[in-house]
């Protein structure tokens, strides 16, 4: 049999650090997690926005499994930082930091990031004017119906 290539492992750690959740910034900047976690540990994201992408970026070429819902939850992505991941629900997001795809482990702090990422929706609003014919006014009501996230 041949042997499999392009395969990537679902790791699984078992100690949060930080021990507070991360809130990526609305805006689509890049948010620190840590500056100093161990690749033996998970952080904790969120809450998600279901079918938003986020980006999580580990530094010392580390191997990054994002879980949702709990930190063995489902994987929604595992790979070489940087990865991507689009949650599937508002759940909160549990990426783990790794050394390698055989989920090796090390001490040794790295910066830990995720972000974002905006997909440009545009802001939608409608206007309703109103005839003020006796004093010749008229004034517009604006109503904003979504922000969009640009």
């Amino acid at each position: 049999m041949a042997p499999l290539s392009g395969l990537f492992a679902q790791c699984t750690n078992t100690t949060q650090y930080p021990s507070n959740t991360t809130v990526p910034d609305p805006f689509g900047a890049v948010t620190t997690i840590n500056t100093c976690s161990y690749q033996q540990e998970y952080s904790v994201v969120g809450p998600a926005i279901a079918g938003a992408t986020y980006t999580f970026t580990c530094t010392g070429g580390s191997y990054i499994t994002v879980h949702e819902g709990s930190s063995s939850g489902p994987v929604l992505a595992s790979g070489y930082s940087p990865i991507t991941a689009t949650a599937t629900g508002n759940d909160l997001l549990y990426p783990t930091w790794n050394v390698d795809e055989n989920c090796n482990l090390a001490t040794g702090c790295q910066t830990t990031t995720v972000q974002l990422m905006l997909e440009c929706t545009p802001p939608s609003a409608s206007v309703t004017v109103t005839d003020d014919c006796a004093n010749n006014a008229f004034s517009l009501n604006v109503t904003i119906n979504n922000f969009g996230d640009g």
